[in-house]
């Protein structure tokens, strides 16, 4: 999925193609993109109301669009009084009669492919992709990249590490459409991609590598041998911190496979394709690995002309992100807007503390913190905390997308948003996005006797989830736990990486909810406002509950 996978391939773009590429010398002219999202920055209004007319016109015949009367519809207000707010619960139904293979449901458009993510009352459920969403996701990625370029002209100017995603086994739906993306290249227009894969340091085939390690060894096999490595893509940085923290215990192997041309790694073929015998890279990493004392030395010796790095660094990825940034000096760092699934909410501009609003993509409306009418992005109050609704060609309208944005300031006429995190009914520490309903669905399973929650462990190294319970047969019920857990496709892609550990139990003692309830008014909540739940987003339970750990 775009805004939760491990990797972002699909943004595989360079401004400049070098002529000692595979392909011939070639300019990309964002320039259209870039201005016309930057007119709408200046008139949101205007912008948001023609593409959400547009989008009412296309799936006005829809089942959904009869249903809401989309025909009806001719200002952004007769929208929001026409057209209700939904959840994933009210989605479902339909996204299923469009895997049964019937059309018109969502979208006049075809459905191309449904792309996984994870749910609330399940492990996953699934985004209807159609032709015209991929094209408002390139609208939104086109004029970030324009920018990224101009602000740090040397991050074009070299190979690009855009991670790669871990391939899940491909399936297709009764209907006979594909679930998930077949390769991440997939979310760029043909040419896109050609030019893309030109500045690739490590081959998309990665993708089909299964295990954990072969699949870091192989990254770092490709990425060392390209000293002129400019720009490095990450989602969560703990996924690309994770795959530095062996570079010293691994540098013989990497350098005699430098040596060799070889790739010490039980991997696909694909993968090792076009490596070559480099005695001298085998060397120098040599040399780098006897000079340097730390682990941010030797990055910095490695991939001296590493110019960028994109990844999150807000909500709970800012202290992830101040130990990458740490880790690799040489970079400059620049935090990635609010991308999911779903759609694209921000993307950032250089020199400004936050994203601006995707407003050439999707119709986007802010539902405020404390309740009332959903605003358009011209009617946000800067200081005000908002929860987003997504309308997108993909057929969702008015989707509660789950995250919270608070206003910092302003570009234009438009609102600079930053990401807080998720809402109190998920948890995502690292892109695992757990939701409430999932975990109350899996402890149900389990059938323990009294009080049971779960929550996260930050303290662990990787950060794992607890299992706290006054039930017996703790340490059993944590691996069934996490096994159920792992129906989550990010969740299992986090496990797979290392990004988190397995979950952990906690053997509550003496009366658990009364321990709960403190531990709750601790955090400031008023006891009469605090609710039973299956799992809670804070950390540090097991300083709250009296209890042991259970092996």
């Amino acid at each position: 999925m775009i805004g939760d996978r491990a990797g972002n391939a699909y943004i595989l773009v360079s401004v400049r193609i070098r002529s000692n590429l595979a392909i011939h010398r070639t300019d990309i002219d964002y320039r259209p993109a870039a201005t016309a999202f930057h007119r709408a920055l200046a008139a949101p209004e205007r912008a948001q109301t023609a593409l959400l007319l547009a989008t009412l016109r296309a799936n006005a015949g829809t089942a959904y669009g009869r249903a809401h009367g989309f025909s009806r519809v001719q200002s952004l207000r007769q929208f929001q009084d026409a057209v209700p707010v939904v959840g994933w619960d009210e989605v479902a139904p339909y996204v299923d009669r469009i895997a049964a293979g019937e059309a018109n449901v969502l979208t006049a458009e075809p459905v191309r492919l449904l792309e996984p993510t994870g749910g609330s009352s399940g492990g996953t459920k699934w985004i209807p992709y159609t032709r015209t969403l991929q094209t408002q996701i390139r609208a939104a990625v086109a004029p970030w990249i324009a920018d990224l370029f101009r602000s740090v002209p040397a991050s074009a100017h070299g190979p690009a590490y855009w991670s790669v995603s871990p391939a899940v086994a491909q399936e297709r739906t009764a209907g006979g459409l594909p679930v998930g993306f077949e390769d991440d290249g997939a979310y760029l227009s043909p040419l896109h991609r050609t030019l893309a894969r030109a500045t690739l340091a490590v081959p998309g085939a990665l993708r089909h590598v299964a295990d954990p390690e072969a699949f870091r060894y192989a990254t770092l096999r490709h990425l060392v041998a390209r000293r002129d490595l400019a720009l490095v893509s990450v989602w969560n940085p703990t996924f690309l911190t994770l795959l530095l923290r062996p570079l010293r215990a691994w540098a013989d192997r990497l350098a005699r496979d430098l040596d060799r041309g070889t790739l010490s790694a039980d991997v696909p073929d694909a993968v090792a394709a076009g490596l070559r015998p480099d005695p001298a890279r085998a060397a120098e990493v040599r040399r780098l690995i006897a000079q340097t004392t730390t682990e941010a030395d030797l990055v910095a010796a490695l991939w001296p002309r590493l110019a960028l790095i994109s990844a999150w660094a807000d909500g709970h990825a800012a202290g992830p992100a101040r130990s990458l940034q740490a880790l690799v000096p040489q970079a400059t760092f620049q935090p990635k807007g609010l991308i999911a699934t779903e759609g694209i909410v921000t993307i950032p501009l250089w020199g400004h503390g936050g994203g601006v609003p995707a407003l050439t993509s999707h119709v986007l409306e802010f539902v405020p913190e404390g309740g009332g009418r959903p605003r358009f992005a011209h009617e946000v109050e800067t200081g005000a905390r908002y929860g987003v609704l997504l309308t997108t060609g993909g057929g969702l309208t008015r989707y509660r997308l789950g995250d919270t944005v608070e206003v910092v300031g302003r570009v234009a006429a438009s609102p600079l948003l930053r990401f807080v995190g998720r809402e109190r009914a998920v948890s995502d520490r690292v892109g695992e996005k757990l939701h409430e309903g999932h975990v109350a669905q899996a402890l149900a399973a389990l059938d323990l006797d009294g009080f049971s929650m779960v929550a996260p462990d930050d303290t662990s190294s990787p950060i794992r989830y607890v299992l706290f319970s006054d039930a017996s047969s703790l340490p059993t019920a944590a691996r069934r736990l996490d096994e159920a857990l792992q129906t989550n496709v990010h969740y299992a892609l986090a496990r797979r990486l290392g990004q988190l550990g397995p979950v952990a139990a906690f053997r509550v003692r003496g009366d658990a909810e009364a321990g709960y309830l403190a531990g709750c008014a601790a955090l400031g909540q008023r006891l009469g406002d605090v609710k039973p739940t299956a799992l809670h987003r804070d950390g540090g339970w097991a300083d709250r509950f009296e209890g042991d750990w259970v092996a």
